[in-house]
């Protein structure tokens, strides 16, 4: 529909761009919150609040998605799929930008053989064993399927926030081989 129109291609490059970016902040917000332990003495009513907040971007998401594909020329069943992986995408926002702010502070914290193992020993020993079982000896469909090995992504959020919370993030750079600073 819009696949030669310039400028339709460039005002959906933007608003996915900015929707991507404005979780940033939102996830280290929230990660701010997880390192002054202002998290653990919030009320479930305030935590609810704060989390419905927090998905309003992948709300946002979720609804740019219906009209995303449209851009492109292709079939329906195409803009269908896309629509609803876009939709899935979203459902989980809130759960890959807080993966997102954990692993860039364990990262700042020095601990490079997490992220290394968040990456990519992950993906290899999780997700795509996953993927895998779920293709061959299921007769699930794709978007449950896809569902199912984007839905893993709330492993890393829990051990990450684990791994945060105890502060097994934090190098100490500047001490001496004794522990003195």
């Amino acid at each position: 529909m819009y696949a030669g129109d310039v400028r339709a291609t460039y005002m959906a490059e933007t608003v996915t761009i900015l929707l991507a970016a404005s979780c940033v902040p939102i996830a280290l917000k929230l990660f701010s919150w997880v390192l002054i332990r202002k998290i653990d003495v919030v009320t479930l009513p305030e935590a609810l609040r704060l989390y419905a907040l927090w998905s309003g971007v992948g709300l946002l998401m979720a609804f740019v998605g219906t009209y995303f594909p449209l851009i492109y020329r292709t079939t329906d069943t195409v803009r269908h799929l896309a629509t609803n992986f876009i939709r899935i995408g979203a459902c989980l926002m809130p759960f890959t930008a807080m993966t997102n702010a954990l692993y860039f502070t364990l990262r700042a914290g020095g601990k490079t053989m997490v992220t290394f193992l968040f990456d990519s020993a992950f993906v290899w020993l999780i997700n795509i064993p996953v993927a895998y079982v779920l293709s061959r000896y299921t007769a699930m469909p794709i978007l449950l399927l896809y569902a199912c090995c984007q839905s893993l992504e709330i492993i890393k959020c829990i051990i990450g926030t684990v791994m945060v919370k105890k502060g097994i993030w934090i190098n100490n750079i500047v001490a001496d081989k004794k522990g003195e600073v």
